[in-house]
């Protein structure tokens, strides 16, 4: 089982939906989730920053399984 997301490239605009393991959200796993982007997105050459925003309905449902 995994969560649908969509990556967002913010300079060319492009949009991605991938299904993200919950365990590398969970863990906070970012060189797992920056290794999924980079396989799937096309992402800024040089100097670029990946920013990853976690909703606040799916922190809450995460706390509730907790």
């Amino acid at each position: 089982m995994g969560n649908l997301v969509q990556a967002v490239n913010m300079v060319s605009g492009e949009k991605c939906a991938l299904l993200v393991d919950p365990q590398l959200i969970d863990d906070q796993d970012i060189p797992g989730l920056e290794r999924l982007l980079k396989t799937h997105v096309q992402l800024a050459p040089a100097n670029c920053s990946i920013f990853i925003q976690i909703s606040e309905k799916m922190l809450r449902q995460r706390a509730k399984q907790t």
